[in-house]
């Protein structure tokens, strides 16, 4: 299925892995969207903790989210916030990455939810 242009999703990865299944694809867009609403707002409370091992293992499952979610700022950000706590060098740095994730993601569900919606109308 072809997705239509977005500002800040591309649906490239998910279309390839979803092929003509439209009933996969909307479970994909829906589950994605879910998932960001619920793992990306605690992160900050996290970081104010220094909760690094919660916080890695968010970004963890994170990066098939935002793989499918296409966006290139959030899958960098999420990537080298990984990095930084994998190898626990000044964990405090994240901070401007987990803006970064903190800053765009509802864009990005309000373009998965738009996406979906779509689907369901045609």
């Amino acid at each position: 299925m072809e997705s239509s242009n977005h500002e800040y999703i591309n649906l490239n990865y998910l279309d390839q892995v979803a092929g003509d299944d439209t009933k996969t694809r909307a479970t994909l867009l829906d589950l994605i969207a879910k998932e960001l609403e619920e793992i990306i707002p605690q992160l900050l409370p996290l970081y104010s903790a220094n909760a690094w091992e919660a916080i890695k293992s968010h970004v963890h499952r994170m990066k098939t989210t935002l793989a499918f979610a296409g966006n290139a700022e959030m899958i960098t950000a999420n990537n080298q916030i990984w990095k930084v706590l994998v190898a626990m060098e000044s964990p405090e740095s994240t901070g401007p990455m987990i803006q970064t994730l903190t800053a765009n993601y509802l864009h990005i569900v309000g373009e998965l939810k738009t996406e979906l919606l779509s689907m369901k109308e045609s």
